[in-house]
């Protein structure tokens, strides 16, 4: 990708790399291949913001409210867009009634979302308010809200572009069915970086 295209590009893992040391490593701009928390709700965008260095993706609060599917959801509701029905429920709020409430309001079945997590993790599709109160505990270790939202069925499609500033990177269009694909299961769409030349920052 990147080294082939002649950039002088080095991976971090952030686990185990300060990211202060950037500057002082001679680092210029950042191609951010991160995911989940920490990478790609707003934190890791902050702390190139504060060091100055360009980065690729969303902004701080772009990529905050992205990452934080409540919002996203009230966002869409406040621009008219449809959504599945949902719930918010906390460590506070949540017992046997409102499980009861939940699926007496929101049908069966429901997906378990914890609000702040990336891809499937703390997710679970129930059935029944025993599943729901079950699912919904174990959600709580990784968010204090979790989206109880209603499981729709439906086929989408998906267009990906990514762009520098001269040159089309990739394109890829992709289809799939929501239904069959199972949660623990992860779908791969690699991006073809072959032509990639003169790389800037999209930022």
């Amino acid at each position: 990708g990147l080294l082939r295209a002649g950039v002088d590009a080095h991976a971090l893992d952030t686990a185990e790399y300060d990211v202060h040391q950037l500057g002082r490593d001679g680092f210029t701009h950042a191609f951010i291949a991160l995911h989940g928390r920490g990478g790609e709700d707003g934190v890791m965008q902050g702390a190139l913001e504060q060091l100055g260095i360009p980065y690729t993706g969303s902004r701080v609060l772009g990529a905050a409210l992205a990452m934080d599917k409540i919002r996203t959801k009230q966002i869409w509701q406040s621009q008219g867009l449809p959504t599945a029905l949902y719930r918010i429920v906390t460590p506070i709020n949540f017992n046997t009634t409102i499980a009861s409430d939940i699926i007496a309001d929101l049908g069966s079945p429901v997906i378990i979302k914890p609000a702040k997590e990336g891809s499937s993790i703390g997710m679970a599709k129930v059935h029944n308010v025993a599943e729901l109160e079950v699912a919904v505990t174990a959600a709580f270790a990784y968010d204090n809200e979790i989206l109880v939202e209603q499981w729709w069925l439906f086929s989408v499609t998906k267009y990906y572009r990514l762009f520098n500033l001269k040159r089309q990177i990739a394109f890829m269009i992709t289809k799939l069915s929501i239904n069959p694909i199972p949660l623990n299961t992860c779908v791969r769409h690699p991006l073809p970086m072959s032509n990639v030349s003169n790389y800037k920052p999209m930022h």
